[in-house]
């Protein structure tokens, strides 16, 4: 669930909002790429130990 925060002073010059926004940009592009990555640990993981239907490791 995203909370969200009103900036704690008002933004004056587009500088400052500028910065506001990039802030807010780079944190859900590290959410995501974090994301992404334990994604692509999980598949990994796996694909290492392949599972029949009946949920045990297959022996062949």
């Amino acid at each position: 669930m995203i909370d969200v925060h009103p900036p704690h002073q008002v933004i004056h010059t587009w500088r400052e909002y500028l910065l506001h926004m990039s802030t807010i940009v780079l944190g859900l592009l590290i959410a995501i790429g974090l994301e992404q990555s334990v994604e692509a640990l999980h598949r990994a993981h796996e694909g290492q130990e392949p599972m029949s239907f009946t949920g045990m490791p297959n022996s062949a």
